[in-house]
């Protein structure tokens, strides 16, 4: 039976729930065979959220984000802060998160 179209948490449930269901059955989930039922279940829960259009939060870290979604504001802010730096003769170092330039002597 194929996958049921949504993104509502009763939809994705049941779709996870079909695919395991095959999987008892037939020892297989579309053309791949997953060793355990634990890999099985990772599985249908990768293709139920990738049919629903939906990603599963990230555990740990942060999301990297671009120059683009910066705010103009505070790229005007890193941009006057790097000048700054290079007009006292110092090189300019971004911190981690890539973003506010610190001064390096």
């Amino acid at each position: 039976m194929p996958l049921k179209p949504g993104s509502s948490r009763k939809t994705i449930s049941g779709n996870i729930s079909e695919l395991v269901s095959g999987y008892k059955e037939k020892g297989r989930i579309g053309t791949s065979a997953p060793k355990s039922k634990k890999a099985a279940v990772k599985q249908a829960v990768a293709i139920s959220l990738k049919k629903a259009g939906v990603q599963k939060k990230a555990t740990g870290g942060s999301v990297k984000t671009d120059s683009a979604s910066t705010p103009k504001q505070l790229r005007n802010v890193e941009a006057s802060q790097a000048k700054k730096i290079r007009a006292r003769g110092g090189n300019v170092v971004y911190k981690r998160d890539g973003k506010m330039p610190v001064g390096i002597y």
